[in-house]
């Protein structure tokens, strides 16, 4: 469970940005049926997520105290590995980068 978590308790040092996709179909849960393991393939229940880790996963990244952002894109494109080739992820990666490098160099910048 979440609490059980401790990484979410302190303040690890650095700003979070979470980017995911949503709305493919992703393994939630496996089971074995006794005596199954390990040299069986398991039952799979699917549900929500990025077609590799499921929502209830990648939604725990609002737990970080430095979250500074949280985008969930959705549609073509929206796998665990494809979200890397979206435009619009490209360009809103290239703006994070660009607004740190501004503060870096201390000029006053937005956040998103």
């Amino acid at each position: 469970t979440i609490k059980d978590v401790t990484m979410f308790e302190a303040d690890l040092g650095v700003d979070v940005y979470c980017i995911h996709g949503t709305n493919q179909t992703t393994p939630y849960q496996f089971s074995y049926g006794e005596g199954y393991f390990p040299d069986y393939q398991p039952q799979t229940v699917n549900g929500n997520g990025d077609g590799t880790v499921n929502s209830r996963s990648l939604e725990l990244c609002k737990q970080f105290k430095r979250l500074k952002g949280y985008k969930v894109v959705d549609g073509l494109w929206a796998t665990h590995l494809e979200i890397l080739q979206r435009d619009d992820i490209i360009q809103y990666v290239g703006d994070l980068l660009k607004r740190q490098n501004r503060r870096m160099r201390g000029e006053d910048v937005m956040d998103f």
